[in-house]
């Protein structure tokens, strides 16, 4: 009778774990995460870092938008959701921060300021001719504006 009850802990066991592969969809936990990389730099013009502003990196392929406003310093860094820019070419831009608006009190939107060390040219991605191809792991795009 002993040998009975040690037999039926031990199916009861082998069904738990069963079950518990089957619930779970055997160590499946849906589709594998996108690769991703991390993206820092330091953003400048005319030799000078811009202390105030943003980083925008857009993949219309991929409906992909991330960005990150400027340190005193110029420098920036990159998060997301996802811990990263999926790998892939992305198009560029500087721009302002913008302006946040009272919805109650003024609901018409406030555009950015209008910095004089953002060049018009590097405010549009279409525009600015920098593109970062972002790759798995670390990568850094510093940017120097000229003009």
């Amino acid at each position: 009778m002993m040998a009975l009850k040690l037999s039926s802990t031990i199916y009861r066991a082998i069904l738990t774990v069963v079950l518990c592969g089957v619930v779970a969809g055997c160590g499946s936990s849906g589709p594998p995460a996108p690769k991703v990389g991390t993206v820092s730099g330091k953003v400048k013009f005319k030799g000078e870092p811009v202390k105030e502003g943003q980083v925008l990196f857009e993949d219309p392929t991929q409906g992909q938008l991330a960005g990150a406003n400027l340190k005193s310093d110029g420098t920036y860094y990159v998060t997301t959701a996802e811990g990263g820019l999926r790998v892939g070419t992305y198009g560029v831009k500087v721009t302002a921060v913008p302006v946040a608006s009272d919805p109650v009190m003024n609901p018409k939107p406030v555009p950015p300021a209008d910095p004089a060390n953002i060049p018009k040219k590097y405010r549009n991605a279409k525009t600015s001719g920098l593109t970062l191809v972002v790759k798995q792991g670390g990568n850094t795009y510093d940017i120097e504006m000229t003009e």
